[in-house]
């Protein structure tokens, strides 16, 4: 879960039972290495590598000023 309120983002939770990108194309590729919780952090059109750390998680999506 995320703490606190993040404005500007977008959360997005596949299910494993279904299809990847069945329900939000844009998820089609992003898979769950070793079907582990798996976090895409994405800006500017880019997407990082897949992390599975709630550590840096949570730092990559803090606010930048």
């Amino acid at each position: 879960a995320v703490e606190g309120f993040v404005p500007q983002r977008l959360v997005v939770r596949q299910d494993a039972a279904v299809a990847p990108g069945r329900r939000l194309p844009l998820t089609a590729a992003m898979t769950a290495p070793e079907g582990r919780a798996t976090a895409y952090i994405c800006r500017d059109f880019t997407c990082r590598e897949p992390t599975s750390d709630p550590g840096t998680v949570r730092t990559s999506i803090k606010i930048r000023g």
